[in-house]
């Protein structure tokens, strides 16, 4: 059964990153996000509700997982 957890995701990438890296990085990870995921206005991350039963090995699979902030909060139904 998989669990619900609201994910926020913030991009910390490096400074010195080649811009070429970073942009492919940045859409490569947000094609593997699921519906659901959004924008946060004004900052440079997304935000959104993923049912996994794994949640470290979801955000472990990420391209930008090594210069990424990731939040996660377990959630349950009222």
């Amino acid at each position: 059964m998989s669990n619900p957890y609201l994910v926020i995701i913030r991009a910390t990438t490096p400074d010195d990153m080649d811009p070429e890296v970073r942009a492919d990085l940045l859409q490569r990870t947000r094609d593997m996000l699921p519906a659901g995921f959004y924008q946060v206005v004004g900052q440079r991350s997304v935000a959104g509700i993923l049912e996994t039963e794994d949640i470290d090995a979801w955000v472990a699979q990420l391209p930008l997982a090594p210069w990424a902030e990731v939040e996660v909060t377990a959630l349950r139904q009222r």
